[in-house]
């Protein structure tokens, strides 16, 4: 019974440890695009402020 325990738990351990770590890479690569994308906007609104 102990045994069924325990594999239940490292299971439940690894499935959260994975859940967490892709979670936070999926929020690593979102918040990297947006620095991309607001990055990019600047840049033209640069160019734009530069060509007059």
């Amino acid at each position: 019974m102990r045994l069924r325990y325990q594999l239940a738990l490292s299971a439940f351990a690894l499935f959260a440890l994975i859940f967490n770590g892709t979670g936070l890479v999926l929020i690593e690569i979102s918040a990297y695009q947006r620095f991309q994308d607001q990055l990019e906007a600047m840049i033209g609104q640069n160019r734009l402020s530069t060509a007059f």
